[in-house]
């Protein structure tokens, strides 16, 4: 993401989430697809669940 979009992306390093995105404010959690759900709930609904695959 940096790479990318350099400065905009925050890395929070306490394990409630994973980046903020300092232009619109928005709370980002990457994990997986299969972890989704359980990232939503721990996290109760208020930021943007990005999932990816993982390398084998």
């Amino acid at each position: 993401m940096e790479a990318a979009f350099p400065g905009r992306f925050d890395y929070n390093a306490t394990r409630k989430f994973d980046f903020i995105d300092k232009f619109t404010g928005e709370i980002i959690e990457l994990t997986t697809t299969k972890q989704a759900g359980n990232h939503a709930a721990r996290l109760g609904g208020w930021e943007s669940i990005v999932t990816y695959t993982p390398f084998p």
